[in-house]
């Protein structure tokens, strides 16, 4: 009976303790359920080696946890739920607002129209990582607020193939 008594009795502190930590008003942190969201959005421009804006260059955003390919390999659907944006003549892109659990992923820089636009560059990639993040909404709980990232990319020209 001693035993039965004390497992209630420790059964109903431990609830007790539970329903207190997620109390809201308690003066710490907010506790909740599910995951932490950040808002996100990218821009940027994209140049050549001499600085000259290029225009058509496809910009992909893939956020983290997703899968990500070799950016030599980028046909093989693992970066199918990215944001995909063009830059325009001034070579500026900006993406969609992004919702992610982090501000992580890559950007893919493809050339996808060849010789027009000043000839066929190389393609290449950045991590999000190397981004200038400016805070444009704070967050609450966990959801970490909103941002934009800021990050310029040059891109280097395919040399000619030798036959």
């Amino acid at each position: 009976m001693k035993k039965l008594t004390t497992t209630r009795v420790l059964s109903g502190l431990l609830a007790l303790l539970g329903f207190s930590a997620c109390d809201e008003n308690g003066g710490g942190m907010t506790e909740e359920y599910g995951s932490p969201t950040v808002d996100f959005q990218i821009k940027g421009q994209v140049t050549d080696a001499e600085g000259n804006p290029i225009e058509g260059i496809q910009v992909i955003t893939k956020p983290a946890y997703g899968v990500y390919t070799d950016v030599t390999n980028v046909t093989n659907g693992s970066w199918k739920k990215a944001d995909t944006t063009y830059t325009d003549a001034e070579g500026n892109f900006e993406s969609s607002l992004l919702q992610n659990v982090a501000m992580e992923g890559k950007l893919l820089f493809e050339d996808v129209d060849g010789e027009a636009n000043g000839g066929t560059f190389q393609t290449d990639s950045a991590s999000l990582q190397e981004a200038e993040a400016v805070q444009l909404e704070e967050g609450h709980g966990w959801y970490d607020g909103r941002y934009e990232l800021t990050l310029n990319k040059q891109l280097t020209k395919e040399e000619p193939k030798q036959d």
